[in-house]
């Protein structure tokens, strides 16, 4: 850049030129370059933020959960996001957004991770239920499909789920081929036999 003064011209040398470059795109709503050019995570949050914000505008709530997902720095806090979608009415875009929030959670947050798939685990029983009503009790498509999403989920993240917790949601669904599917995703067969052996007892007093 090239400076005028009385005597001379001055050649000054730039930095940091796109600094402020990624908030004149998310004004525009260009979220792709606002996103390329965000410096750190409190920028993208923003960014996610604002497409989050316009997609449930648009009543897009799927593309919403998706976006609010990747909000890594608490702010919105999640029980807030939570709730938003909660109100839409649209399990779906709520379960994107757990799922979402549990893949880019890190290792330094296991309780809100194994939180976030204790719901999941609970919105995917529910479908499964949901769809066994609706079939009066035929087994669907859409019941097959989420079967199989349910398994494959309590095996991915069999290190994450708390082993009370899944167990006592998984019985109170009565899905016991899944638990046992878990116990062994888990590695601990024997916690397994325990459990059933203590439910059983429970149950015949």
């Amino acid at each position: 850049m090239q400076l005028w003064s009385a005597d001379a011209l001055h050649e000054v040398a730039m930095s940091n030129e796109d600094k402020d470059m990624w908030r004149i795109y998310l004004e525009h709503q260009d979220y792709a370059n606002a996103l390329k050019l965000a410096a750190g995570s409190a920028q993208r949050d923003i960014a996610y933020q604002s497409m989050g914000a316009d997609a449930a505008a648009a009543g897009d709530f799927k593309a919403a959960g998706a976006h609010y997902g990747r909000i890594v720095g608490g702010k919105p806090p999640f029980e807030e996001l939570a709730l938003l979608l909660v109100e839409a009415g649209d399990p779906a875009a709520l379960q994107i957004f757990l799922n979402t929030k549990l893949q880019v959670l890190g290792p330094n947050d296991k309780a809100q991770s194994t939180m976030v798939a204790a719901w999941l685990t609970e919105l995917l029983l529910d479908s499964i239920n949901r769809d066994l009503l609706a079939a009066a009790g035929q087994h669907t498509p859409a019941y097959n499909a989420h079967v199989a999403q349910l398994r494959s989920f309590l095996s991915e993240y069999a290190g994450v789920l708390n082993w009370s917790t899944t167990t006592a949601l998984l019985e109170g669904y009565g899905r016991l081929e899944e638990l046992e599917g878990f116990a062994a995703a888990k590695g601990d067969q024997e916690a397994l036999l325990e459990y059933l052996m203590r439910n059983k007892d429970g149950a015949t007093r």
